[in-house]
């Protein structure tokens, strides 16, 4: 956005939205709560000034017509659930709570009901070719071990050099701390290779910051965001995606679960699910599933 284009945000009584900043910390629980809120705002924010719409001037009509945005960009409806809330926030601090009344949302269904959204082959060779194009080492190493191990982001995150094992594995440390052993396929096992070669440190971290640090969730979130807008630039609207971690954990998941025919005790063991019943998602079909199976479907 360039300088003369700056979002209403920032026209609006800086003082005003400094106390509003405030609140949203107090009241957010953690940082990352409280950063994640200010984002939806500033999401909000652009999207009022392409259609229109203010801040400054805010209209039942424009709480909905973002929420219908939302759901054409298949956004998924924890991701719309979190922006109605921050939105829900924003008409408390000023003064207007009646704004976010009635307002019609894409619901979030039980996670026994469906599998999770999962990335589609073609999507996911888009994603890798965007990401070799980058000409990053350690953006590829990166990507292909979030794609090919399932693993969470805070356990990329945690990853050293002495966790990867004779025999493909690597040693991951999950949610409790709790230790499992998860196989590396070729294409993860070639692009960590390829990145720790460009290495003349002995720092532990397996995969390090631009400064030379261990490299944080939030730079590794940072990345997977610049590669989501570089992906949704090259699509049409309807095809675009709300890239993130879990969506490679779930593709990996439901990959192991419907087309290698893995157990679930072997799946949740890889994943580190503690409860089966999360893993047996991966089993159901997903919404897109039902959808291609009725589309081809006749009663006579």
């Amino acid at each position: 956005m360039g300088k003369n284009n700056r979002a209403q945000l920032f026209q609006v009584d800086f003082n005003h939205f400094q106390k509003f900043q405030t609140q949203l910390h107090e009241t957010a629980g953690s940082e990352k709560t409280a950063k994640g809120y200010l984002q939806d705002v500033k999401q909000f924010d652009e999207f009022l000034m392409a259609t229109g719409g203010s801040l400054n001037d805010l209209t039942r009509v424009d709480i909905q017509n973002y929420m219908k945005h939302l759901e054409k960009l298949k956004r998924f409806a924890s991701t719309i659930a979190r922006h109605y809330a921050t939105i829900t926030k924003l008409c408390h601090f000023i003064g207007r709570p009646e704004l976010d009344a009635g307002i019609h949302k894409r619901e979030k269904q039980s996670n026994a009901d469906i599998a999770p959204k999962t990335l589609k082959k073609k999507e996911l060779l888009r994603i890798f070719r965007i990401v070799e194009r980058l000409n990053n080492v350690r953006s590829e190493a990166i990507f292909k071990t979030l794609a090919y191990t399932g693993m969470r982001i805070a356990e990329l995150h945690s990853l050293d050099r002495r966790n990867l094992k004779r025999g493909g594995l690597v040693k991951v440390i999950g949610k409790r701390n709790k230790e499992r052993m998860v196989p590396l396929s070729t294409e993860a096992r070639n692009a960590i290779e390829a990145y720790l070669k460009t290495r003349e440190d002995d720092h532990p971290a397996l995969f390090l910051s631009n400064k030379g640090g261990r490299m944080a969730v939030r730079t590794i979130q940072e990345l997977i965001d610049k590669v989501e807008k570089l992906y949704n630039a090259e699509v049409e609207e309807k095809d675009q995606l709300d890239l993130h971690a879990q969506l490679f954990r779930h593709t990996f998941a439901t990959v192991l679960v419907k087309d290698q025919k893995k157990g679930l005790g072997t799946v949740a063991d890889i994943l580190g699910h503690e409860d089966l019943q999360t893993t047996r998602r991966y089993a159901k079909d997903s919404l897109d599933d039902v959808a291609e199976d009725l589309d081809g479907m006749t009663l006579i």
